[in-house]
């Protein structure tokens, strides 16, 4: 049952819980131990309706999330959070669920390759492959949509980049969660906001781990600087007290100048990757159902 929005504290409160465990991940060991802590337990349950089921051999690792009602001939490829290091854990499986529920839409989370073992370009490279085998099982470009969320939303924005590049079709849509564009950190947001989530320096970690030395300007890194032109439309989704906010703003000035449909919801008081959260905390089951409908009309 979700609690009411004047709770949302409680919620505060969890969420700082949970940074302050994953903070001090910053060497590859700490990673590990975090990742097998973060696979465990049952907290969080899919949503009702959604049958889930591991990836078989030969298709991209991750699951598969199935609602009841499925629109025909359509996909969904969710690319989960965590720093480009984390993992499909527990809560990313829930929101990917529940987006899927949403958005009636066969889903693969994608269970990508992680850094610090296998940095930049690894993770693109999962994806891009994913999509390209959506597309041989017979989902045409056209009717396959990409969520993700923080990091996930950086690999959905630039598989644009890397698409365009190979003159080859985009997707449907892409829904954008709380997303990192700019690994060098810019914006004001990035330093001012008080997020129950983030910091700076965490993210910056992250960054760093997944970048691997390449330069982060590079718009396979920070696909805020590269030319969106000819780029689907955009959901660009941020919390008005996350230090992303900088990232989705620009982004979506960036985009609208370059004739990208852009629509871009910011969601008062709340924090980094809030979403996760959905269906307990109001806010995050409205910004899923949001994003839900708006895929489902994308295809």
């Amino acid at each position: 049952m979700a609690v009411r929005s004047a709770e949302y504290p409680f919620f505060l409160l969890l969420t700082r819980l949970a940074a302050r465990m994953v903070l001090p991940a910053r060497s590859a060991a700490s990673l590990r131990r975090l990742r097998r802590m973060m696979s465990l337990g049952r907290w969080a349950p899919l949503a009702s309706g959604v049958r889930a089921r591991a990836t078989a051999a030969g298709e991209p690792p991750g699951v598969w999330m199935t609602p009841a009602r499925a629109l025909d001939g359509a996909a969904l490829l969710f690319l989960h959070g965590g720093g480009w290091t984390l993992g499909l854990d527990t809560a990313h499986r829930m929101l990917a669920s529940h987006l899927a529920w949403a958005a009636s839409l066969r889903t693969v989370a994608l269970d990508y390759r992680l850094a610090p073992e296998h940095p930049f370009p690894a993770a693109l490279e999962d994806c891009l492959g994913a999509f390209e085998w959506l597309q041989a099982q017979g989902y045409a470009a056209s009717r396959i949509v990409l969520a993700g969320d923080s990091a996930g939303a950086n690999l959905a924005l630039a598989m644009g980049h890397a698409l365009k590049s190979k003159d080859k079709a985009q997707p449907a849509g892409m829904a954008l969660l709380s997303g990192m564009f700019d690994l060098g950190g810019g914006g004001e947001s990035f330093h001012t906001a008080r997020d129950a989530m983030l910091t700076p320096g965490f993210a910056l970690a992250m960054a760093e781990h997944y970048a691997a030395g390449h330069d982060r300007k590079d718009p396979l890194l920070s696909p805020l600087w590269g030319d969106l032109g000819g780029f689907p439309p955009l959901l660009i989704q941020a919390g008005a007290n996350e230090m992303l906010l900088s990232d989705a703003t620009r982004l979506g000035e960036r985009a609208r100048a370059a004739g990208v449909e852009v629509r871009r919801s910011v969601y008062p008081h709340m924090w980094h990757a809030w979403q996760v959260w959905a269906p307990y905390l109001p806010e995050a089951a409205r910004a899923v159902r949001e994003a839900g409908e708006w895929m489902r009309e994308r295809v």
